[in-house]
């Protein structure tokens, strides 16, 4: 519990402005099993599995954000984005949970979500890696990794899910033709000072599109390869 209490304190910190965030995580041997000629793939590259696809503040997007890189952002043409002014030790520590940044994902990440969370870019990725970890030495996290290339039921990941957050929608597990490919835990900021688990009404503004949640009872993880 003491890494869940380190996570809602930080969870506080979250600029009270952005209201709802979404943390995405994504399941790294999946990812790569469809996207093998990515530089961050094979998924053994990854520290963790479990990797942070982004934090989205859920009211606006592209906040400030120049015409031209947006059209960028849009085109997935992230190499053309500008470089976040994160410090270097930011970074680093940024590339161990976000192995997507060989793609420029850091770049897509800030210019669409990050540039709206009411807070510089270094700050804004340092609360995004804390999150990371912290869920990565969760309950949830360990049953991923002991059961990966396994079917396992979609109640058991529901059950440790509830260690992060009391409410059962508050977190989603996306799958394709039962894969799992991502983890979505909506979190309320401004409810963070009540310092428990439970975050009332944790259902995101924009949650994630009802098609792409896993709906068997069976999930299938992809291995680590």
């Amino acid at each position: 519990m003491r890494y869940f209490g380190m996570l809602l304190t930080l969870l506080f910190s979250l600029s009270a402005s952005a209201g709802e965030y979404v943390l995405a995580l994504s399941w790294q041997p999946r990812f790569c099993a469809t996207h093998t000629d990515k530089p961050e793939c094979p998924a053994t590259a990854a520290r963790h599995p479990l990797t942070l696809h982004g934090l989205w503040p859920q009211q606006n997007e592209y906040c400030q954000i120049p015409a031209e890189a947006i059209a960028n952002d849009r085109q997935h043409r992230w190499d053309a984005l500008p470089q976040p002014a994160t410090q270097a030790d930011t970074q680093a520590r940024l590339a161990q949970v976000m192995p997507g940044v060989l793609s420029y994902l850091d770049r897509h990440e800030w210019t669409r979500h990050g540039s709206c969370a009411g807070t510089d870019a270094d700050t804004y990725f340092r609360q995004a890696i804390r999150l990371t970890e912290q869920v990565q030495q969760s309950r949830l996290a360990t049953l991923l990794r002991q059961q990966q290339g396994q079917t396992i039921p979609l109640q058991s990941l529901q059950n440790a899910a509830r260690e992060l957050n009391s409410q059962r929608n508050s977190v989603e597990f996306l799958c394709e033709q039962q894969q799992l490919t991502e983890i979505r835990l909506q979190l309320q900021a401004g409810q963070v000072q009540q310092l428990q688990l439970d975050m009332g009404n944790p259902r995101p503004s924009r949650p994630a599109p009802r098609k792409a949640l896993c709906r068997s009872g069976l999930v299938q993880l992809s291995p680590v390869q």
